[in-house]
């Protein structure tokens, strides 16, 4: 699959027409056709900014290793993990975690309700 097939496929999958899908870009709708025809190729430029518009992979975009959409919840945790200083493990750890079925994570959610009211009892001796 081309570079422009992907971007077609990515396009379609969020239900977006070209124009559509262009505007956020600053991009004509003819690009976007030329692109995913194939008779123009998009920029390193123009394919980091589809992806930060719309959560796409860039190293999915240009040669189709990965997965189509970047997880949002990974992004904002590597980005707290940076502000934080965090090390590797707690950030392995709260991806883990959000990654859980939804009944999974209602339950470590609970069982921290329960460690911080534990500890509030604690500190109110």
């Amino acid at each position: 699959m081309t570079v422009g097939e992907r971007i077609r496929k990515a396009r379609k999958q969020m239900g977006l027409t070209m124009k559509q899908f262009a505007e956020p870009l600053g991009l004509a709708e003819s690009t976007i056709s030329k692109i995913e025809n194939g008779t123009a190729n998009a920029s390193t430029a123009v394919l980091k900014l589809m992806g930060s518009v719309y959560n796409l992979d860039y190293f999915w975009l240009t040669d189709g290793t990965g997965d189509m959409f970047i997880n949002d919840t990974d992004v904002i945790i590597e980005e707290l993990s940076k502000q934080k200083g965090w090390n590797p493990e707690v950030e392995a750890t709260l991806k883990e975690m959000f990654a859980l079925p939804e009944d999974k994570f209602n339950l470590v959610m609970e069982l921290i309700r329960a460690m911080k009211s534990e500890n509030n009892k604690d500190s109110n001796n």
